[in-house]
């Protein structure tokens, strides 16, 4: 059987994935306070834009493991699950304005998460890849389309979906 080199990354990540399960809301109450302190103090100015909201970031974290938590704390806790266009794919195809209209509007569906959270990692020199799929609800896979992000440190590869994670919408 011969594999598309295109598909071999998305497989190669899904074997990963599924041998290291990793949730980063998953560890014990304080392993990550710091992390959470910082994505709980960002002022308003500092997140109009990846450049000046990876600044600041940076500026106060360096270890991989907390900056991947401190993205997923300060996207989940600041920007809303965008109800209104949930059955709508984004009508900007382009990564950075969709970047870009998420920091405006604090509103996104899953790819202006999953966008988000892979280019603030990308500006901290964290490798990651964005992955698209289904979502798995009650036990069955559903015909709706879904990205989440897969993101690398030096001690693995962590699953993480900062749209399941959003703390402040009901979907």
């Amino acid at each position: 059987m011969r594999i598309e080199s295109r598909y071999l990354i998305f497989y190669i990540l899904l074997l990963i994935c599924q041998l290291k399960p990793f949730t980063l809301q998953s560890q014990g109450e304080g392993f990550f306070n710091t992390a959470d302190s910082v994505a709980g103090s960002i002022p308003a100015g500092v997140s109009r834009d990846i450049e000046t909201l990876s600044e600041y970031f940076l500026g106060r974290l360096s270890h991989k493991p907390d900056l991947i938590r401190a993205f997923y704390r300060w996207i989940t806790g600041e920007i809303s699950y965008d109800v209104a266009n949930m059955y709508t794919p984004p009508a900007i195809s382009d990564p950075e304005k969709l970047i870009r209209e998420t920091l405006r509007s604090r509103k996104a569906v899953c790819q202006g998460y999953a966008e988000l959270f892979h280019a603030l990692c990308r500006s901290a020199g964290i490798e990651t890849y964005l992955v698209t799929g289904y979502t798995k609800q009650y036990g069955q896979v559903m015909p709706l389309n879904h990205t989440w992000v897969v993101a690398g440190t030096d001690s693995g590869w962590y699953f993480t979906d900062p749209t399941w994670g959003d703390r402040k919408s009901v979907v």
